[in-house]
């Protein structure tokens, strides 16, 4: 195994440039497992992206924020609190950051499946921009350094799933977020399967026309029609997928 090249920036610049050689080392959890494919880190400890903001109605979250930190900050929508608690065990927890979970995360992320929900947009460098996070988990680079992630609070935040056991990753999930504005745009996202969670614009429009439910579900189900692996088949990810949005869509519109 190469001798591990460790740097730690004091600079958004300074880690940029490290990065075109090397990896981000935030927790760590995602880097274990690749240790003997990986030469040099780059520790954004330093860089401050550890802090959990609220500007009027909108959130500001670091990336380099633990899902513990996350999980315990009682401002935020319990929705997304609950999702955290998902993603690992409490050890896991204090080490996994916000930026290397959305960086590592395949499609059975729940965190992801709701940030997804709520249209989240990533502030990354060395770009400079938003990007809204449906975007970037089609582009991720390990060049990309995330350094927060921000949201609207939202009216509803809903999330359920399907697992092996409560504390599972999710066979199918399914997460809804409605708008706090006049308008109440509803968004949805669907997870268990796959190299991402996936937006659904045909559902997200159905609800928007006030749509019989029952093309809901369908839009739902059609979205996994294919989405078969070794936990289960793509006719019962498709049957669930549609259950559990159709179920979200009811309570979401509940006032």
């Amino acid at each position: 195994m190469a001798p591990l090249n460790y740097l730690r920036p004091k600079t958004i610049e300074e880690a940029i440039d490290h990065l075109q050689s090397g990896v981000v080392l935030a927790g760590g959890t995602g880097l274990t497992p690749r240790r003997a494919q990986i030469n040099r880190v780059v520790d954004i400890s330093d860089l401050g992206l550890d802090k959990i903001d609220r500007q009027d109605q909108i959130f500001h979250i670091g990336a380099g924020t633990s899902l513990q930190t996350i999980l315990t900050n009682a401002e935020l929508p319990a929705a997304l609190r609950q999702a955290c608690m998902l993603e690992a065990g409490w050890n896991m927890r204090n080490m996994s950051t916000l930026g290397g979970t959305i960086m590592d995360a395949d499609g059975r992320s729940a965190l992801v499946t709701i940030l997804l929900a709520l249209s989240a947009e990533i502030v990354r460098e060395p770009e400079g921009d938003l990007i809204t996070i449906d975007r970037f988990l089609s582009q991720r680079t390990k060049i990309n350094l995330i350094t927060h992630i921000r949201f609207e609070e939202p009216r509803k935040l809903l999330y359920e799933q399907v697992a092996r056991t409560p504390l599972d990753f999710p066979i199918v999930c399914a997460s809804l977020a409605v708008a706090d504005d006049k308008s109440g745009t509803t968004k949805v996202a669907l997870g268990g399967h796959g190299a991402r969670p996936v937006r659904l614009p045909d559902a997200e429009d159905l609800v928007s026309k006030g749509t019989d439910r029952d093309e809901v579900e369908r839009a739902a189900q059609r979205a996994y029609k294919d989405a078969s692996d070794h936990w289960a088949s793509a006719e019962y990810r498709s049957a669930v997928a549609g259950i559990l949005v159709r179920r979200l869509m009811e309570e979401g519109t509940q006032e």
